[in-house]
C-alpha cells in the first residue's frame, strides 16, 4: 500500500476514535477488548502517551498485523476493501506527507452520544437510546456534553483534516455538540481544509444548520447505513418506516447534486439476515442512481454472523451471490465460512440464532419467516 509495507495503517499514528461511551481507540474497527482501558474523561494526552499506543505503532512500522485490527485483515481476506485501506486511499495526499511523531491526529472518528430513534436488530444499548428504552438496560450517554471534556477533544483534533461522525443518529435535533464543534472548525479556518464522513441510518434529514455549515468544509461524504429495502430493511431497522427513509434518500440526492462539496455513499452491513440479498440490493441501488454500497461483516452480534445459517440455506445463498454479475458480491460467500472469533459460537449457532430472531419478533409484532422466506429451511 504505502513503502511503509503492505500491512501499515496511519490511524495507529494519527487515528483517534472516541465511541459511545467515550472509550478511545486508533479506529472505530478496532477491537476494544484487545487493549487496555481508556476514557476521554481521563483526558485525550493519556491515551496519546500510553505504552500501548507505543507499541501498536512499532507493530505496523515492523509490517505486522496486530490483532486487535481483525476486522480490517478479515475483510482483506475475503477481498473487500478495508477501513485502513479506504482511509489511505481516500486521503493518501495528506497522509504521505505527515510527520508521524509530530503531527497529532489527523483522521478523528466521533460518537457524541448514543441517541438514536432506531433499534436495528445488529445492534444495541451501546449505541442507541432506543435500545435502551427497549431492553430497560444500558443507559443514555453523552460524554460530550461535559464542557471540559468537549473542549479537551476540541484541542486535541482541531487540526483534523477528516472527521468522521457517528450515532445514535448524527442527524437528531435534540442535542446541540455535533453543531458546536464544527462551529469551532468553521471559526478557525481550519474547515475549509477539513473533510467529513458521517454514517447515518437516514430517517432523518439535516436541518438547515447542517447543511450551512457544510458549505464551508472542504468535503462532506454521507453515507446511508441501509442494507435492504421494503419490510426486510423495516425488519432489520426497526422502526424505521421504508417510504420516509426512501424519501429521504432522495433528498440526500438532491442535496448532493446542488452542493459540489456534497457527495452520497452506502455501507451494507453483510449479516445472517442481508447476505442473501446482497445481489439484489446492488441491482436496486444503480437503478435508483446511488453508488455501490461498501460491504463490511456484522461486528459484536455474532448470532447474526453469515456463517450462523445451517449448510442446506448457507448452499442456497452461495447460489444466489453467484447469480449476480457483481464482483464483490460474489465474494461474500466467503463469509458464509468464515471462522470470525470461536467456532463453538457458530457450532451453536444456528438455535442461538433463532433464539434471538423469536425474542424479538414476538416483542415488535414481526415474523422472521414472512419476512425472509429465502432464509427459512
Amino acid at each position: 500500500m504505502t513503502e511503509r509495507g503492505d500491512n501499515f495503517c496511519y490511524n495507529a499514528f494519527t487515528g483517534l476514535d472516541v465511541n459511545q461511551r467515550g472509550s478511545l481507540r486508533p479506529c472505530c474497527k478496532f477491537d476494544l477488548q484487545s487493549m487496555p482501558a481508556f476514557n476521554i474523561s481521563d483526558g485525550v494526552e493519556k491515551y496519546t502517551n500510553s505504552k500501548f499506543v507505543k507499541r501498536l505503532q512499532k507493530q505496523f512500522l515492523d509490517n505486522k498485523r496486530p490483532d486487535g485490527c481483525s476486522r480490517c485483515w478479515d475483510d482483506e481476506d475475503a477481498g473487500l476493501e478495508s477501513k485502513r485501506q479506504i482511509d489511505y486511499n481516500n486521503n493518501k495526499d495528506f497522509l504521505d506527507t505527515l510527520e508521524l511523531s509530530k503531527d497529532g491526529y489527523s483522521i478523528v472518528g466521533i460518537a457524541f452520544n448514543n441517541l438514536c430513534n432506531l433499534a436495528c436488530r445488529i445492534c444495541g444499548p451501546w449505541a442507541s437510546s432506543t435500545w435502551v428504552a427497549e431492553e430497560r438496560k444500558g443507559a443514555i450517554l453523552n460524554w460530550s456534553s461535559n464542557e471540559q471534556t468537549f473542549l479537551d477533544l476540541y484541542e486535541n483534533t482541531k487540526d483534523a483534516k477528516l472527521l468522521e461522525i457517528v450515532g445514535g443518529e448524527p442527524f437528531l435535533k435534540n442535542f446541540d455538540e455535533h453543531k458546536e464543534y464544527l462551529k469551532l472548525f468553521v471559526e478557525s479556518g481550519q474547515a475549509k481544509d477539513t473533510h467529513i464522513h458521517y454514517v447515518t441510518n437516514g430517517t432523518v434529514f439535516p436541518d438547515e444548520t447542517f447543511t450551512n455549515l457544510w458549505k464551508e468544509f472542504e468535503h462532506v461524504d454521507i453515507t446511508l447505513s441501509i442494507d435492504d429495502t421494503g419490510k426486510r430493511f423495516e425488519y432489520n431497522r426497526y422502526p424505521a418506516n421504508w417510504e420516509e427513509v426512501y424519501s429521504n434518500i432522495k433528498q440526500f440526492q438532491k442535496l448532493s447534486s446542488e452542493e459540489q462539496n456534497i457527495e452520497i455513499s452506502l455501507s451494507f452491513t453483510v449479516s445472517a439476515f442481508t447476505i442473501y440479498y446482497a445481489g439484489d440490493f446492488v441491482n436496486w441501488c444503480e437503478a435508483e442512481g446511488l453508488p455501490q454500497p461498501w460491504f463490511g461483516v456484522v461486528s459484536l452480534r455474532d448470532y447474526y454472523h453469515p456463517s450462523v445459517h445451517n449448510d442446506i440455506i448457507k448452499q442456497k445463498i452461495e447460489d444466489k451471490l453467484m447469480l449476480s454479475d457483481n464482483v464483490d458480491v460474489h465474494k461474500l460467500k466467503d463469509f458464509l465460512y468464515k471462522d470470525k472469533s470461536a467456532m463453538d459460537i457458530f457450532n451453536n449457532g444456528d438455535s442461538l440464532f433463532k433464539g434471538y430472531i423469536d425474542r424479538l419478533d414476538k416483542k415488535r409484532g414481526q415474523l422472521f419467516s414472512e419476512t425472509f422466506p429465502e432464509l427459512v429451511a
